[in-house]
């Protein structure tokens, strides 16, 4: 038999999703691999397509991961042998689905593991279904038609769950449960560490920095963010604004062609995809999120948890999670995102320090991996004592 890591009595999970490259799910899901508790579960995942940067991350656990190597929006007979033969080996009590896509291919798991409970979790709110493919677009109607299957339906924002609903989801079987943060990786920095941090940037301790932490994809608004970019320079506060993420750097021709022509090339600096996310952002003033679709941002969570108030669009869950510990403006509006992230810039350094101290504080409450964990545990749990129940 396959094994995950896990005593030889754990509840066995399967974790089964779209892909394991750096986005949302993935990482989130990473971070209940690591909150569960060994003793009570085994885990092991199964990527519907290649093992991505998380995929690897998630083997450095200790954590089997197996691909099926789907091509994008492509079904592979030998993807499919493949996973029934997993099923069949692994034998997991638990399978539990992260996207629409992994959820739907997961409601075949009962016909390899009988017993198997479903449970599908969603990462997304407010997008409307028509500016997705075709083939996801079928994708998420299905699933709204099937949404009675699974065990439960985990989405992660309150507004996630009544878009779902809106979209013919059965309303009784969606659970809220937000991502959670790992608070003693998301810190604050002590000033000497902050000052290292930010020379390696090329900036001074006293010059302002926002930082916007994000993949390059038209759902997070660059555009916006540099707009909002331009305003601030031309209020007269000298500020840097540095990019970091997949695909936002010195390739993007887009990206680059903007800042050009918005006269930001010695203030808007480009960093890519870069490993020391958590460094990185204790050394801002401010982080911004301007995407105009989420349903509960990982970076707004992390920059919460290192002491770094944030600016976010009214989307998703995020107005809710900054709470009064930050600035909130409606998406797509340039004007109204420099002024607040002014307002942060402009606060006295101590001012600024104490509602940074109050955001972390917020995580610490709210939204930490381990509360998260304990209800995914409680969840899971509750399943396997109605599965033994009914036989």
């Amino acid at each position: 038999m396959i094994s995950g890591r896990g005593r030889q009595d754990s509840i066995r999970i399967l974790h089964l999703i779209t892909t394991l490259d750096v986005g949302g799910a993935e990482v989130m899901l990473m971070r209940l691999l690591t909150a569960l508790d060994p003793n009570l579960f085994s885990s092991r995942v199964v990527c519907m397509a290649g093992p991505g940067e998380i995929g690897e991350q998630i083997g450095l656990l200790g954590i089997p991961v197996s691909c099926l190597d789907f091509q994008r929006g492509r079904i592979a007979l030998f993807g499919i042998f493949k996973w029934f033969k997993i099923l069949h080996e692994y034998r997991p009590e638990i399978i539990q689905a992260w996207m629409y896509h992994a959820n739907l291919m997961a409601l075949s798991a009962p016909l390899a593991v009988v017993n198997a409970r479903v449970f599908w979790n969603i990462q997304a709110s407010g997008r409307d279904p028509s500016g997705f493919k075709a083939l996801t677009r079928g994708v998420i109607r299905t699933c709204s038609r099937l949404s009675a299957f699974p065990e439960a339906v985990i989405v992660n924002s309150k507004k996630g769950v009544a878009d779902h609903c809106r979209m013919g989801y059965r309303s009784g079987n969606l659970n809220y449960i937000p991502n959670g943060f790992d608070v003693n990786l998301y810190l604050p920095l002590n000033p000497e560490i902050r000052r290292q941090i930010r020379r390696t940037l090329g900036i001074d301790d006293e010059t302002p920095c926002v930082g916007m932490f994000a993949r390059y994809h038209p759902v997070k608004d660059h555009f916006t963010a540099l707009l909002a970019a331009r305003g601030v320079q031309e209020s007269g506060l000298r500020a840097h604004f540095f990019f970091a993420g997949a695909g936002v750097d010195h390739g993007n021709t887009a990206i680059c062609h903007l800042i050009s022509r918005l006269g930001l090339e010695s203030s808007a600096h480009l960093l890519g995809y870069r490993k020391d996310v958590a460094s990185l952002m204790a050394a801002m003033d401010t982080v911004i999120s301007c995407s105009h679709s989420e349903g509960l941002s990982n970076v707004i969570g992390e920059a919460m948890a290192a002491g770094v108030p944030c600016v976010v669009t009214d989307v998703g869950d995020s107005a809710l999670v900054v709470g009064d510990t930050g600035k909130t403006v409606k998406p797509q509006d340039p004007e109204a995102l420099a002024r607040a992230i002014l307002e942060i810039l402009r606060m006295p350094a101590d001012k600024r320090k104490a509602l940074g101290g109050k955001a972390r504080a917020r995580i610490q409450h709210h939204y930490t991996i381990e509360k998260v964990a304990d209800t995914y545990s409680r969840l899971y749990q509750k399943a396997i004592l109605k599965t033994k129940a009914f036989g």
